[in-house]
């Protein structure tokens, strides 16, 4: 993930000089943890550690120690072996240890989509819970302008 993040940072860039603009990112919005929750308990209990080094590497990147990442919870509704609940746990962690880490709780707006093909139902939200998610990183991301 790290390479693809750069190369698309940097044609970015290159685009934004090519027509005049300059971009100046203010802070990431994360949504991930599925496959690590997905890959056992092992990418459960390596996921805090990997997590936080992608984050430094993202901020190191883009060049602020202090950029804002807002996350969404993952969801738990459909998940069977509680290690999806665990990931937000690990969450939960980095915020209280990161001021410039904040994850939008979904516990109230836990939801499944289902296949078309075999009814079961899938880990995603709906498009309820989705617009929940977005209003809410975006409280999070005046939040952080009004301290930057």
């Amino acid at each position: 993930m790290p390479k693809s993040f750069e190369s698309r940072v940097q044609l970015a860039l290159k685009w934004g000089v090519l027509n005049g603009i300059k971009f100046l990112p203010s802070q990431i919005l994360y949504h991930q943890g599925e496959w690590d929750a997905d890959n056992g308990q092992a990418g459960v209990d390596a996921y805090k550690q990997n997590v936080s080094n992608l984050f430094a590497h993202f901020r190191a990147f883009l060049g602020g120690v202090n950029l804002p990442i807002i996350n969404g919870q993952l969801s738990t509704l459909y998940a069977s072996s509680g290690r999806y609940a665990q990931i937000n746990t690990i969450f939960s962690e980095l915020n209280a240890l990161d001021p410039f880490f904040k994850t939008v709780d979904m516990t109230a707006n836990q939801t499944f989509v289902p296949f078309a093909t075999d009814g079961i139902g899938d880990i995603h939200y709906d498009a309820n819970a989705l617009k929940f998610m977005g209003e809410k990183m975006y409280d999070y991301y005046k939040e952080f302008n009004l301290l930057s």
